[in-house]
């Protein structure tokens, strides 16, 4: 299963390549291929949840998104974003499963990667940014890693967060 959400995250960073470059219409098939395909891949869940995280984090990120100007660049994100996020939040249900070390693991690879791409686009002169602005480079980057950031976030805190439970008898 592991790899089934490996899998999942090459897949979802080639749509978003996809849909960078144009290819709008086939960048929703392959996320929502993506989508179905991690979801009838991981057995039980927990689908309140899943609505709940999947809902709660649209609702921001689509607040993020009008309130900037990607919308005149991007007109089509919103969809991309839905389906994108119900991925992120179909891949969280499979991590509150998943044993620690590999939720870390995720979770440092997103990290290490929004890293650098931060440093890189800190780099770059702002005379480069004729139209598309650096403040909308990273409320891009932020659109690409924030879902799978929650999705790893969210099985950890719940697993830090919630009793110990002893067994009777037990010191």
């Amino acid at each position: 299963m592991k790899m089934t959400v490996i899998v999942n995250l090459w897949t979802m960073i080639i749509a978003w390549c996809l849909y960078l470059n144009g290819y709008t219409l086939v960048a929703l098939l392959v996320s929502g291929m993506a989508a179905v395909i991690v979801l009838m891949m991981i057995g039980e869940v927990n689908y309140k949840r899943m609505v709940f995280t999947a809902v709660a984090l649209y609702a921001f990120l689509f607040g993020l998104y009008i309130t900037s100007s990607i919308p005149y660049y991007f007109s089509a994100l919103h969809i991309f974003f839905s389906i994108q996020i119900l991925d992120a939040s179909i891949v969280g249900e499979y991590l509150y499963q998943a044993d620690r070390d590999f939720v870390q693991a995720i979770l440092s690879v997103c990290a290490v990667s929004m890293a650098v791409i931060f440093v890189v686009i800190l780099m770059v002169n702002d005379a480069d940014y004729s139209l598309f602005t650096k403040n909308n480079l990273f409320l891009m980057e932020s659109f690409i890693f924030l879902p799978y950031f929650q999705s790893c976030i969210c099985p950890l805190a719940y697993r830090a967060l919630r009793p110990v439970h002893h067994r009777k008898g037990a010191v």
